[in-house]
């Protein structure tokens, strides 16, 4: 059996990383020493193991480099939710000229399907705002005092072109101010412009001094339908080999540790974003339909008078939410209008959104868990 988190590995990015402060740390660093990420570890050398021998050295490679870690990361964790649904799933099985992340062949009535895996990524800005408050945090924990603190900061506030130097030592001076015996909380604000931080100063109830923890906002990107739009829109036509021999296509989503999205956003993606169309008569409204845009990837649009829908190639969509704290999740959505679906039992054990009711002019949808 080949491991991921070998000794040897192990101390090579400590060589590179560990005199490095932890903002300047990949996650890839931390989660091969934290104590609190080992069944994270040990669930990696597992859906590794269960990999082809001769796969295994350069998923291990893609793995051990932070650049690749996370989309490497997301293809396994779908695997590995395949085979939970009882599928064996073959690993980049050549496919014409193209090798799809996962190959599923036909088993107890559900048609052979090919699954391709997309990382969605923060913005750049996002991820660069990220790192900034990670720097800051970094930066406040390494004061030694008898208090700890917590930041409070509006959402959206931003730190870019901020003096980060200059915030802590505001933080510090203060500090330096307070009794070392005081047992209730001070407030320090911070302002520059419309720029304006709150850091409360937490009694510790020592005089020793000792390096301060410091909370920070959580930041996790949300991200917007048009973003996961996109992302969806670049795999439709990966595989023409598979289109040609009527092979299903499924696209899995799964963002990174530092972004999110939910069902709202991803139902928007996919069927248009919700509106409201309100009818009048003369300057009375006579009355209200909720409805969906057509920016959607496989909703209906009007050509020539008709409803068209694009993109029938896609037969569904995974959903993966995943952090590293807890246990990862998979939701599944069925495209309605696709030219070859997937039946629900493709996905057993998992909820999947599909159609449970429909009309000449609309389809009920509902998730059910076969």
């Amino acid at each position: 059996m080949i491991l991921v988190f070998t000794p040897n590995w192990i101390q090579d990015l400590e060589t590179r990383y560990d005199g490095r402060p932890s903002y300047q740390q990949p996650f890839l660093f931390r989660l091969a020493r934290g104590p609190e990420l080992a069944e994270e570890r040990e669930r990696i050398e597992w859906w590794v193991s269960s990999l082809p021998v001769e796969k295994q050295p350069g998923v291990i490679a893609r793995l051990r480099d932070p650049s690749h870690f996370h989309p490497t990361y997301n293809e396994l964790l779908v695997g590995h939710f395949l085979r939970h649904c009882g599928h064996q799933p073959d690993y980049e099985r050549p496919l014409g000229e193209k090798k799809p992340d996962w190959y599923v062949s036909p088993m107890k009535g559900v048609p052979r399907f090919v699954v391709e895996v997309a990382t969605v990524y923060a913005p750049k800005q996002a991820q660069t705002e990220k790192r900034l408050w990670d720097e800051l945090q970094s930066r406040l924990e390494q004061i030694e005092h008898c208090f700890h603190l917590s930041l409070n900061a509006a959402p959206g506030i931003s730190l870019a072109g901020k003096d980060l130097r200059s915030i802590v030592r505001i933080v510090q001076a203060r500090l330096d101010t307070l009794d070392p015996e005081a047992t209730q909380p001070e407030e320090v604000t911070f302002e520059d412009g419309d720029f304006c931080v709150r850091f409360t100063l937490i009694p510790r109830g020592t005089k020793t001094r000792a390096p301060i923890g410091a909370a920070m906002p959580v930041l996790v990107q949300w991200l917007s339908s048009d973003r996961l739009r996109k992302s969806i829109t670049r795999k439709l036509h990966k595989y023409p080999k598979a289109k040609e021999l009527g092979i299903r296509l499924v696209i899995a989503l799964a963002a990174t540790p530092d972004s999110g999205f939910g069902g709202d956003e991803l139902l928007d993606a996919l069927f248009g974003q919700e509106q409201l169309t309100v009818y009048f008569d003369s300057d009375t409204m006579v009355g209200t339909e909720m409805g969906r845009d057509s920016k959607g990837v496989v909703a209906p649009r009007l050509r020539e008078g008709k409803r068209v829908v694009f993109n029938r190639r896609l037969s569904a969509v995974i959903w993966i939410t995943q952090r590293f704290s807890q246990p990862a999740r998979m939701n599944v959505i069925h495209n309605p209008y696709a030219n070859l679906p997937l039946p629900r039992e493709a996905f057993t054990g998992f909820p999947n959104l599909v159609v449970v009711e429909q009309d000449a002019r609309s389809l009920g949808l509902d998730w059910v868990t076969p």
